[in-house]
């Protein structure tokens, strides 16, 4: 997981796991571009 967080961090995004009794939720956010878009 750590490996995980680190290359969602190196891209510039997120990496979030949030756990309790009986589930695991793992979250990553990652912004893409749009290749040729005027921004």
């Amino acid at each position: 997981m750590r490996s995980m967080r680190a290359r969602m961090h190196k891209l510039g995004g997120t990496f979030e796991v949030t756990s309790a009794p009986g589930r695991t939720e793992v979250t990553a956010t990652l912004r893409l571009g749009m290749q040729g878009a005027n921004a």
